[in-house]
């Protein structure tokens, strides 16, 4: 690190002495050197990729740089006024809301605040200050941003491109002001501007060019050395110079030493402010409150997507279509519904099919002629199956078990007293069902026709006997078996989404970066998200709650408080793993693409779709370590067994959300420590 000598330090506002910055491959910054006197408007010049934004965040101590030396006179935030080259502004908040509350992270007084905002409405010619910046217009709104930066009356001044998109009058108006601050109150000004000739203004000038400052001194001094009539022309001739020294690659010009990841002498804030804390905690509820398709977004989404889960996943089909042939008796229609059921007389498999009809509701009988009508349906998908009485049906049966004894009974006569069934096996779920309905259903009428008959209807029985399960129901509903997995996954991807969403928007935008140079702490960035994320959370969290469990009335055998904790502890993991997100992603498009794989990764090894115990036996052991899944384990054992918390399985789940959620804040620091929270690549 080079040392800066006395003289310089004690008139100089700013030093900087061998400034080198790499992004990857790319060096941006090249041994640059910039001396600003105080007191005075330093145009910084220069075409855009020349490296003019990234010496700005180094100097304010925004981003780290590898190589060089930087003295500042104000050693403090407060002291640094920064109006950033996007407008970095709120548009849900009011012009004055955004005084107060960029004001209150400085610490003014609410009479401060009013008067210095009366003052820069003046001055600047800004719009009524009950506005919303965004109805503004474009030049409306980097007036706002230029009066932000100099509502508490900073020492040194950094803007990146201030007078963008005014009009010229108000522009000149604007650099007579910043030339007063100058002279009058001993401000230093460092301002970035498109407009060559405009930056004639400044008492100081820096042609930057490849990284580098070509040429700093005051402009006329550079034109009439050049023999100059503009700063235009002036530049052009210091970039033709500079692109003939340029013989070499860049590998040989710049070393590749590791980098230092150096910081501004800025000092950043360190400690924890109730006054910026509140002010960021209002700033987002207002930012939520006002933001109508959010909130749509934040509650009716989980009202929907719990609404839907219920009446269209997990219900058993009904009115399936079945081809039936019946050979045994062609025309069922006439047959009384009500004869006596131990008549072996009447045709029993007409009596099946009326049992049938009114047993179940999932398969709807369609009547065809012959075995080859019904199979040509069954193959063009106009039928899920077909079921076939063979002639002599009825005989056979009563010969089955009236007329003979069952081992005694020919395989001939065994083979046409059974129906023939043959179903579209292609969707697993529609055939088990089918499947299981269809055996259920012809038992059950083989008991009632034997228990009518004063027959013992052991005879039709498996031997095998279930009894009434310990938990659930006698047959279970898939919707039943879903419901925990579905709040455990709802709970952790809706704050994971929220948070992801709010913050990547304020860091993209500007904003974030702005109120972190300001002085907001990543301490009271959390905290202030997490205070308003927990209050999202708890309503989403018993609105989920009230339609799976009360509207619905999926199974709940348990007190409300522990599921309901379950649900909010595991919110909270998905709120960390936003944060990290939001750290580590410079898009909306990278945010998304990650979200949607972490959601398909947690919903396929969470046990969402199916149980664990069904996963490959390789991947057994490892998917218990997935985020999800021994929470959705623990919900289960909690909703539907009335198990305590001092359960193995309900206990390891609350562990593993707080293992997970460990994880996602220590990346979180690691990324808020080494790179920074707002860092925008």
């Amino acid at each position: 690190m080079k040392s800066f000598p006395m003289d310089e330090m004690d008139k100089s506002a700013l030093c900087v002495r061998g400034l080198a910055k790499r992004y990857d491959s790319h060096q941006v910054l090249r041994d640059l050197n910039m001396t600003v006197p105080e007191g005075c408007i330093y145009g910084l010049l220069g075409p855009s990729g020349c490296g003019k934004t990234t010496l700005l965040n180094c100097i304010m101590g925004n981003l780290h740089y590898d190589s060089g030396s930087i003295y500042m006179s104000c050693k403090k935030q407060s002291q640094l006024g920064f109006m950033p080259q996007d407008v970095a502004l709120i548009e849900s908040l009011s012009i004055f809301e955004m005084f107060t509350y960029y004001g209150r992270m400085f610490g003014l007084s609410p009479s401060k605040i009013e008067a210095r905002a009366e003052e820069l409405k003046s001055l600047l010619q800004l719009p009524p200050l009950d506005s919303w910046n965004g109805c503004l217009s474009g030049g409306e709104q980097r007036r706002v941003s230029f009066a932000v930066a100099l509502l508490h009356d900073p020492e040194f001044l950094i803007l990146d491109e201030p007078t963008v998109g005014l009009d010229p009058l108000l522009s000149q108006s604007i650099w007579l002001y910043l030339v007063e601050l100058t002279t009058k109150s001993k401000k230093t000004i460092i301002l970035t501007t498109h407009y060559i000739e405009e930056a004639r203004h400044a008492h100081m000038v820096g042609l930057m060019r490849g990284g580098n400052i070509l040429a700093e001194a005051p402009p006329m001094d550079l034109m009439s050395s050049h023999n100059c009539s503009t700063l235009e022309e002036t530049f052009l001739i210091f970039s033709q110079a500079d692109e003939q020294s340029h013989k070499l690659p860049d590998e040989t010009i710049i070393s590749q030493e590791p980098s230092l990841k150096l910081w501004s002498p800025i000092t950043k804030q360190t400690s924890f402010s109730f006054s910026r804390f509140k002010a960021q905690l209002l700033k987002n509820t207002l930012y939520v409150t006002r933001e109508v398709p959010l909130l749509l977004i934040l509650f009716l989404m989980p009202i929907m997507q719990c609404t839907f889960q219920n009446v269209a996943v997990g219900l058993d089909p009904t009115k399936l279509p079945i081809a039936v042939v019946n050979h045994d008796h062609y025309d069922c229609a006439h047959i009384p519904t009500h004869t006596h059921a131990c008549d072996w007389e009447s045709p029993i498999s007409c009596r099946f099919l009326n049992y049938l009809h009114h047993a179940t509701d999932t398969v709807h009988i369609v009547n065809k002629h012959n075995l080859l009508e019904a199979e040509r349906d069954l193959k063009k998908n106009n039928v899920w199956g077909l079921l076939y009485f063979a002639p002599n049906f009825t005989q056979a049966i009563a010969a089955r078990y009236v007329n003979a004894s069952v081992l005694n009974t020919p395989d001939e006569v065994l083979d046409t007293g059974a129906v023939n069934v043959r179903l579209d096996m292609s969707n697993h779920v529609v055939a088990n069902i089918m499947t299981m309905d269809l055996s259920t259903t012809l038992i059950d009428f083989f008991r009632k026709l034997f228990h009518e008959c004063h027959w013992p209807d052991t005879v039709v029985q498996l031997p095998m006997r279930i009894e009434e399960p310990i938990y659930g129901t006698r047959r279970p509903v898939f919707t039943h078996f879903q419901s925990p997995a579905i709040l455990v996954a709802f709970g952790f991807y809706f704050p994971l989404l929220f948070t992801t969403a709010f913050l990547l928007h304020e860091k993209v935008s500007g904003v974030l970066e702005r109120t972190m140079t300001v002085g907001l702490t990543p301490l009271e960035l959390i905290l202030a998200h997490l205070v308003l994320q927990v209050v999202i959370t708890n309503l989403q969290t018993a609105l989920m709650h009230f339609i799976f469990y009360v509207l619905f009335d999926n199974p709940f055998v348990c007190s409300v408080w522990l599921p309901f904790l379950l649900s909010f502890w595991q919110a909270m993991s998905g709120m960390f793993l936003g944060f990290f997100m939001s750290a580590v992603s410079n898009s909306h498009v990278m945010a998304m693409m990650s979200g949607t794989g972490i959601f398909f990764f947690v919903t396929f090894t969470s046990g969402l779709l199916w149980p664990l115990e069904g996963i490959h036996s390789s991947m057994r052991d490892l998917i218990w370590w997935s985020p999800l899944a021994l929470s959705t384990e623990a919900m289960r054992g909690i909703t539907a067994r009335n198990w305590p918390i001092t359960h193995p399985h309900i206990y390891k789940g609350f562990l593993a959300i707080t293992g997970w959620s460990t994880l996602f804040i220590i990346g979180t620091y690691l990324v808020i420590k080494y790179r920074g929270f707002h860092y925008r690549k």
